[in-house]
């Protein structure tokens, strides 16, 4: 995914207007290339980085009770703050 967005920000840098200058999307991804240390060039992997696993990204039934537990703390105090003629 990562992959995808370096790639679209390295094409839009590369836009220029009909008069040949670079246009503000280019500019403003350019200069987000800039600070944010990214290349258009791929890099090879860091030897010491673990790959990523089919596991990495499924969800716990842990952290899904976890976050309904936020979830219900920030309604529950979005109630308490909220005039009661809006709830």
């Amino acid at each position: 995914m990562l992959s995808g967005v370096v790639n679209r920000l390295g094409a839009a840098a590369t836009q220029t207007s009909s008069s040949g200058s670079l246009t503000t999307s280019a500019q403003a991804a350019a200069a987000f290339m800039r600070f944010g240390g990214i290349t258009a060039e791929k890099k090879p992997g860091d030897p010491n980085e673990e790959p990523v696993r089919e596991e990495d990204g499924q969800l716990t039934l842990d952290a899904a009770e976890k976050m309904l537990k936020w979830h219900a703390e920030a309604t529950g105090r979005c109630v308490e703050l909220t005039a009661p003629n809006d709830v």
